[in-house]
């Protein structure tokens, strides 16, 4: 893979039934996970598989399709994490919010 790919993403990270959901924004693409931590380590590993694949297949664009308006309204009114891990190349930022339900 290119070493000068790097793709930013945001997720929205929001608890449900008991599970906790990361849902990455710009794939629109969801994973769960016991924990906050646990959905949004899976939602990534899940996204740079995603990115590894369309760009063996030479198709990098097709990975790329954005949530609906929706989760983008919801992601812009729900609280930042800080996210302490480090993220498996070619992601080079993460951006994550957990939206409370009231």
């Amino acid at each position: 893979m290119n070493d000068n790919l790097r793709i930013s993403l945001r997720l929205l990270v929001y608890q449900e039934g008991g599970h906790w959901f990361g849902h990455c924004l710009e794939f629109d693409i969801v994973e769960a996970g016991a924990t906050p931590e646990e959905a949004i380590a899976n939602v990534v590993q899940l996204c740079k598989s995603q990115i590894e694949r369309a760009y063996e297949d030479g198709d990098l664009q097709s990975v790329f399709r954005p949530a609906p308006a929706e989760f983008w309204r919801q992601f812009s009114l729900a609280h930042d994490m800080d996210l302490s891990q480090s993220f498996p190349r070619p992601i080079d930022r993460i951006e994550a919010r957990e939206l409370a339900f009231a």
